[in-house]
């Protein structure tokens, strides 16, 4: 919970950067890597959230922005309005949209809530994801490495829905048993 009683859950391998209390006319952080936000309503003070790549500003509301480095940058919104800023352009996003960058442009798509911010509710949504993206945030949230003998795998496109306190070997069980892949576990 920040000083102005906003509460903020970070995933996995994130950083979240703040002062203790917000003075002046904004309340202003900077993330890296992914953040569920739900902002308690200021009008005369924007929250805002910086990003390596753009900003999102809001009075109060619940949305989700996810930034890391290796990754396309997104935001996603549950609830309220929320502006992304990015080279001096403001897109606008509605309840169940997702802004994010495919390249140096931004995008906005209607998305499944559930499924975008499923970390919130301690779960991994994984819908027709490349293996390579499934591989990364498994990575990050059981500290493991992961090494691709066949480089094309990391295309390949699976979907999973399971709790994230599973065991890794019941999730790279589960996905052996596609047929597709194949494990080997060595250390970590």
């Amino acid at each position: 919970m920040l000083a102005d009683h906003t509460i903020v859950w970070l995933n996995s391998d994130s950083q979240l950067t703040y002062p203790v209390a917000f003075n002046g006319d904004t309340r202003e952080l900077r993330l890296k890597g992914e953040a569920f936000f739900e902002v308690t309503k200021d009008i005369h003070k924007p929250f805002i959230v910086h990003t390596s790549q753009f900003d999102i500003r809001v009075t109060g509301t619940q949305f989700n922005v996810r930034s890391y480095p290796e990754e396309r940058e997104s935001a996603t919104l549950a609830e309220g309005n929320i502006q992304l800023e990015m080279n001096r352009h403001i897109y606008r996003i509605v309840p169940g949209q997702q802004a994010y960058l495919q390249g140096q442009e931004v995008k906005i798509k209607e998305v499944d809530l559930e499924h975008a911010i499923a970390w919130r509710h301690d779960a991994f949504s994984f819908k027709e994801e490349p293996l390579g993206n499934i591989m990364n945030e498994l990575s990050r949230w059981y500290d493991v490495e992961f090494f691709f003998a066949k480089p094309d795998l990391k295309e390949a496109h699976f979907s999973l829905d399971i709790q994230r306190y599973e065991n890794i070997a019941t999730i790279l069980s589960k996905l052996e048993k596609t047929g597709r892949v194949r494990f080997r576990v060595s250390g970590k």
